[in-house]
């Protein structure tokens, strides 16, 4: 189409990492799971700082927009099932304006993501993560939400097995250990009871 102008402005996925931070740093669910929904937020400088090249392309970032994208990422991780998962991914992709297009530097082209609706630029990168992650490794049940209790912070399993159930190493030990000591109490109490 000649004279047909792009719309919006090129987005770059945030890294998957970061992402998850994000999520389980601003997301209501995962701080009410936790009991800090009622504590401050980190800074937004402090945020930037932990990595200032992927927040480069957000200059007018507030706390608002990312609470409000971690809660609007929150459900694709949080999907009982991989449709829907897509259908959560889709619905972030429609509400960024996320929309796919070509860009050339000289004579290499690549594919480029714009972002049509203005403000939502973190939003957009936010989607574009997930997409590329779900377009390498297409298996929608390695995005997860934590087991353990009085958690539910996002991960995304890269285990061999596919099998993980916590975000972290101590959300799993703390649940074992908490299974472990009502395990110990009931036995005691069934041997007090025969005795």
């Amino acid at each position: 189409m000649k004279g047909a102008q792009r719309t919006g402005r090129e987005v770059v996925a945030l890294p998957l990492p970061l992402l998850v931070n994000l999520v389980n740093a601003w997301g209501s669910a995962p701080r009410k799971a936790c009991g800090k929904s009622a504590q401050a937020y980190s800074t937004l400088s402090a945020w930037r700082a932990t990595s200032p090249l992927a927040w480069r392309q957000f200059p007018r970032l507030s706390a608002t927009q990312l609470v409000e994208v971690a809660d609007l990422v929150y459900p694709v991780f949080a999907a009982g099932s991989g449709r829907e998962c897509a259908q959560s991914l889709s619905r972030l992709a429609e509400q960024a304006g996320l929309t796919p297009t070509m860009a050339s530097e000289g004579w290499r082209v690549r594919e480029a993501w714009r972002c049509a609706h203005a403000g939502q630029e973190l939003l957009a990168a936010a989607a574009l993560a997930l997409l590329e992650h779900l377009r390498a490794s297409p298996d929608a049940s390695r995005l997860g939400t934590c087991h353990g209790q009085a958690c539910a912070d996002v991960f995304v399993d890269q285990s061999p097995a596919g099998l993980r159930q916590f975000c972290s190493l101590t959300c799993q030990t703390r649940q074992r250990t908490r299974a472990y000591r009502a395990g110990k109490r009931e036995t005691e109490a069934r041997s007090t009871l025969g005795a």
